[in-house]
């Protein structure tokens, strides 16, 4: 949640300075780089009772090291503070004052300015503004910018190298991290630095100059020659791994590319790199092992192609980052890559300095999204893997971001929605973002998941069928609309509809699962046993399948859910396992909320769990309470739960405030410029430590405007 330094024209700044006329020096300063809400004041005490009113953009303040409230006190509150975490500070210092500059790093201090040349105050601030112009205004770089200062002066060579591999988990491939990095091994005396030092020309091929210039210092600017020899570095030893991959797979039928890419990777540290020609054997890998951290590949490919293999990448590994290199993918397919979280598209034919910015950016994006698409990607990522507090943190920042469009903002708020099971307020809040965005394929899928979760199936194909015709070829959109027809009860659409799936890819999981849904709702036991057969996992029939039959029997439709039971359990492929215990303690749910006791306990009997399973126990537990039940003529109690439908159409929006969500999380890496990212150990001695003893309170409370002071009333005798 890194929060960027806001524009001098709108930012709220206060400047603490015990002596008046230092205090006038900054100030002016301020106003000449555009700086306009000023406040200034004596000290951090006068400051913190400002805070506990209102919060402020940037602050920048002496030490007050023998002060009630120093500056170690303000970072630690700005950080335990929620609504103080955009603030930043910065520190006017003087030369003997230095050594605490460490330990403020430690706690999110963002940069620190010379007050012992007050002529010089306006070039520091002046300095400031251009660092963060040349980081896009993030803060973490910014800050992490003059921590190297404060490192390279002490000759913390260990420290810097240590806090730069610490910036590449939060932003890999950064090239100025790199050389930061590259110039503290070198000043180590460790032989990597030059292996460091070429990433950082194959990163950026601007920084050519800057390296020669590095390698001049050290003395082996003949090795530094460009272009540089990628077979050469690809094989050095040790290397960083600068993108922070664990392993990459590349799929396209030329081994040229082949070569290409793996020789780029390999030099950028990518450790384990895979090729495929085709996309049968890419899947075959894929389906037997872990994710990889990086897919690129081309879009037509033999066997099986572009459209069936990230389909089916997407089923399996929701949130593997993939890059189509392709000049083939036609403008109608486009909508697709985009509905499926491909936003990264790099033409043929390529150059390295193009596929791998194209390949830091993607890799950057994901690890820390900046922009809207990639932000949208990664909370839909956050809410398939149900990570909750993740997705939370997310839409919080998404929904404060002041560049980012309203349309999304209601759109992200509506996916949070279903996420949480708030269907009708999922529906309300998608309606809401097409009336202001338009046909946008994301919301009309949600919305059509969420009318089919309140049972509304001939208005969800309607939406579905809307959403085809802008991107076309989505397999699971169409499997949803197989739900819905059966749902609608229009077997025959259902059928047609299954059709057109399969042949996009009859084997795509989704499809065949969705085929033997589908069979068991029609009872056809036989197609359904043939069909699953062929299926990987029959979890999500079971959940499909339990869906239903609970609807039905929720209707009054008793005797059709326990068909659609009984078919599922027939039709289960040989050996049963779990899958089948399950929907047998399903089935006698479902008999016993009809007060079938005897024929429920049949049904139990039927089960295969071992007793010391969860399962197993489950088991167990209800068939004692039946037993009991049927011995002493009483009816089992169980907690009636609402149709989904009647709960939504009652439902009243619910206004959840992220912000709050988030207040009592961590700040994670790079939040608040270097916190939990550079750690000062050794160099803060145990004196400057004991700064953050005594701390303040910080009390929140209203800001007192003149307005509101009523003038005494005038006492009359």
């Amino acid at each position: 949640m890194n929060y960027y330094f806001a524009k001098p024209s709108e930012a709220k700044v206060h400047v603490v300075e015990p002596q008046v006329t230092l205090r006038s020096v900054i100030v002016e300063a301020l106003r000449a780089q555009g700086f306009v809400q000023i406040s200034a004041f004596g000290d951090l005490k006068t400051l913190m009772d400002r805070l506990s009113q209102e919060t402020a953009d940037w602050i920048l303040a002496a030490p007050c090291l023998e002060g009630e409230v120093n500056i170690m006190h303000l970072l630690n509150i700005c950080i335990e503070e929620p609504r103080l975490r955009k603030t930043k500070v910065s520190l006017m210092i003087r030369e003997h004052e230095k050594d605490i500059l460490p330990f403020a790093f430690e706690w999110g201090l963002l940069s620190y300015h010379s007050t012992t040349l007050p002529s010089r105050i306006a070039e520091d601030i002046a300095d400031l503004l251009r660092v963060l112009r040349s980081v896009s205004y993030n803060c973490t770089l910014a800050a992490a910018n003059f921590l190297n200062r404060v490192l390279k002066e002490k000759r913390q060579w260990d420290a810097i190298i240590n806090c730069s591999k610490n910036l590449l988990e939060v932003f890999p491939g950064s090239p100025q991290v790199l050389l930061n990095m590259a110039e503290a091994e070198l000043s180590s005396s460790k032989e990597e630095g030059k292996q460091t030092l070429k990433q950082v020309m194959l990163l950026d091929p601007g920084l050519n100059e800057v390296v020669e210039h590095v390698a001049r210092r050290f003395s082996f600017d003949e090795e530094m020659e460009a272009p540089l020899d990628l077979e050469i570095l690809a094989l050095s030893r040790p290397i960083n791994n600068a993108l922070g991959l664990a392993s990459c797979v590349v799929i396209d039928p030329d081994t040229d590319v082949h070569f290409a890419i793996r020789q780029t990777l390999s030099a950028a540290g990518v450790q384990n790199i895979e090729t495929f020609e085709t996309g049968e054997s890419a899947w075959h890998w894929l389906i037997n092992g872990p994710p990889p951290s990086l897919i690129l590949m081309e879009w037509r490919i033999p066997d099986l192609n572009g459209l069936q293999l990230i389909q089916r990448i997407r089923n399996r590994f929701t949130t593997v980052n993939i890059i189509i290199v392709s000049s083939l993918v036609t403008q109608k397919e486009e909508p697709l890559l985009q509905e499926l979280g491909v936003k990264w598209v790099v033409e043929k034919p390529f150059d390295i300095p193009t596929i791998l910015r194209k390949i830091v950016t993607a890799v950057q994006q994901y690890r820390y999204p900046t922009e809207q698409d990639s932000m949208d990607i990664r909370i839909r990522d956050c809410l398939s893997s149900n990570k909750r507090e993740e997705a939370s943190r997310l839409v919080a920042i998404y929904l404060s971001h002041p560049n980012f469009d309203n349309a999304g903002k209601i759109r992200v708020q509506a996916e949070f929605a279903f996420f949480e099971g708030r269907f009708k307020d999922s529906c309300n809040l998608a309606y809401e973002a097409l009336k202001l965005n338009g046909d946008s394929v994301e919301l009309l899928n949600l919305l059509g998941k969420a009318l089919m979760k309140l049972g509304d199936f001939e208005n969800a194909l309607r939406i579905f069928e809307k959403a085809n015709v802008l991107a076309p070829k989505n397999i699971e959109r169409i499997c949803n609309m197989v739900c819905a027809s059966t749902g609608a009860g229009d077997a025959q659409k259902a059928e047609d509809l299954l059709a057109e799936a399969k042949t996009i890819d009859s084997r795509n999981a989704l499809v065949m699962e969705t085929e033997a849904s589908l069979a068991i709702e029609l009872h056809d036991q036989e197609r359904a046993l043939s069909t699953m057969q062929n299926v990987e996992s029959l979890n999500r029939i079971v959940a499909y399948i339990n869906n239903k039959a609970v609807a039905k029997i929720r209707n009054e439709q008793f005797e059709e859910g326990i068909k659609l039971y009984v078919t599922a359990l027939e039709s289960l492929p040989e050996p049963w396992g779990a899958t089948h215990d399950t929907v047998c303690f399903n089935l006698a749910l479902a008999k016993i909320r009809y007060l079938r006791y005897s024929e429920a306990l049949e049904v139990l009997d039927r089960t295969k769990a071992n007793p010391s399973s969860i399962m197993g126990q489950k088991v167990a537990a209800l068939q004692s309470k039946l037993k009991a039940a049927i011995q002493t003529n009483t009816h089992l109690q169980f907690s009636v739960e609402k149709n989904p439908k009647d709960a939504g159409e009652k439902s009243e929006f619910v206004d959840i405030d992220f912000s709050k969500m988030i207040d009592a999380l961590v700040p994670a890496r790079g939040d608040i410029c270097c916190y939990r990212i550079f750690h000062a150990q050794d160099l803060a001695d145990p004196g400057i430590r004991k700064l953050l003893d005594n701390k303040p309170r910080l009390t929140a409370r209203p800001m007192i405007h003149r307005d509101d002071i009523q003038a005494p009333r005038k006492y009359t005798p």
